[in-house]
């Protein structure tokens, strides 16, 4: 299953960058980054709901407030940021240097996740090789940098 898993993460990896730059544009169009977020989340609450009533992936139940941390809630709150500033970066550096940022930005909370196991993700302890990865990433933010 993992297997199968992987090209559609690797796909989800290429609509990142393509999400920013359509976000960008309409952004333009409607003259306000918090109007074209709106906008988009909107389309992308329709996708959402039409997967759901198709009942592809399931379609589970409302959990209770009580039942789930309040943290749980407020991933919707930090996609609203995600966007706004992809879509209000982009146009000024570009595609390749927004990617690289936010996936060393990705990278970095997600190697302290896993280290401490915050948000009930699985403890896998830093070392070394860890470490190394990130340092690579990060030469390649300095590097997409260069004009």
């Amino acid at each position: 299953m993992k297997y199968l898993l992987l090209p559609l993460i690797f796909l989800s990896g290429i609509a990142i960058p393509l999400e920013a730059a359509i976000n960008a544009r309409l952004k333009d169009a409607a003259q306000s980054p918090t109007l074209s977020t709106l906008l988009s989340f909107g389309v992308g609450t329709l996708g959402a709901a039409l997967l759901w009533l198709m009942g592809w992936l399931g379609r589970g139940q409302v959990p209770s407030a009580t039942a789930t941390p309040w943290w749980a809630w407020v991933g919707g709150l930090f996609g609203v940021f995600i966007v706004i500033i992809s879509l209000t970066g982009l146009p000024k550096v570009g595609a390749a240097v927004l990617i690289a940022v936010i996936v060393f930005g990705q990278l970095l909370m997600s190697l302290a996740m896993d280290h401490f196991g915050w948000l009930g993700t699985p403890k896998t302890p830093i070392n070394l090789w860890r470490i190394a990865g990130a340092l690579l990433v990060f030469g390649g933010v300095l590097l997409t940098n260069k004009k």
